[in-house]
């Protein structure tokens, strides 16, 4: 979707190549057990986060960009971890509570925890802090004790309440996102959907990998009262997806 977008401006685009292998996992594991034991430090942080952070902060330390926009927890710990130049905006995009979009319990203690140190650290380091909803920008200004801007991934109230023609996707609720991914709250929505009344269906619109495709699913069909309830829509351009929700009675949203 971003390299679809980006094709209209004249910019340049270059893939970070990585290697997740037995070596990598195998320190990604053993960081975040050093973390869990109470050590801290960007470095640390960065390996927790596995080979995805570690080539990031590879490719960064050899640049000194104008600008440098992270927004998400491999490019929050990878940048914490290289020297950055003075000259150089760091510009971090939350979009959401990473922190707080895991349950608070004893399970989730230490993973919390992890998270509170990387977003902490870029935190404090950035020049600019967004999000992707006033709300959630007062949370986290709130939070962390900086300005938090924010900049909409949601259609404004006018445009959104515009009616198309009844359809069945009346009797459905639409989740949109560039990816569909793990930790976002589909897994308790597919929970919540098998309690209510009714044949509503939950269309999930997006880039998806077959294995989570196929996790959902699974999840799903464990149920009479949710099997086959599952639809997954295709992504579609930022410019056609108002026209393509209209018809829609309720969205649902989950950041």
């Amino acid at each position: 979707g971003d390299i679809r977008l980006a094709a209209t401006k004249p910019w340049r685009f270059r893939s970070v190549r990585y290697r997740s292998g037995l070596m990598q996992k195998t320190v990604r594991t053993l960081s975040r057990w050093l973390i869990r034991c109470g050590l801290s430090g960007a470095k640390l942080e960065r390996a927790s986060e596995g080979a995805a952070a570690i080539a990031l902060a590879t490719e960064l330390a050899g640049t000194s960009p104008d600008l440098l926009l992270v927004s998400n927890l491999p490019a929050f710990a990878a940048a914490s971890s290289v020297p950055i130049s003075h000259r150089t905006r760091l510009w971090a995009d939350l979009e959401d509570n990473h922190v707080a979009m895991l349950i608070d319990s004893a399970e989730n203690r230490s993973e919390r925890r992890r998270r509170e140190l990387i977003v902490g650290r870029i935190v404090r380091s950035a020049n600019r802090i967004m999000s992707a909803s006033p709300l959630m920008s007062k949370d986290l200004r709130l939070l962390y004790g900086k300005p938090v801007d924010c900049i909409l991934n949601v259609f404004d109230a006018p445009e959104s309440s515009e009616q198309g023609p009844c359809s069945e996707r009346q009797s459905a609720l639409i989740w949109q996102s560039q990816t569909i991914g793990p930790d976002r709250g589909l897994e308790a929505i597919i929970d919540i959907l098998g309690r209510m009344q009714g044949d509503l269906r939950l269309c999930l619109r997006g880039e998806i990998s077959d294995d989570y495709r196929a996790a959902l699913t699974r999840l799903a069909d464990r149920s009479a009262s949710t099997r086959g309830r599952l639809e997954f829509i295709p992504f579609c351009a930022p410019d056609q997806l108002l026209q393509a929700t209209r018809h829609y009675r309720a969205g649902l949203a989950l950041e």
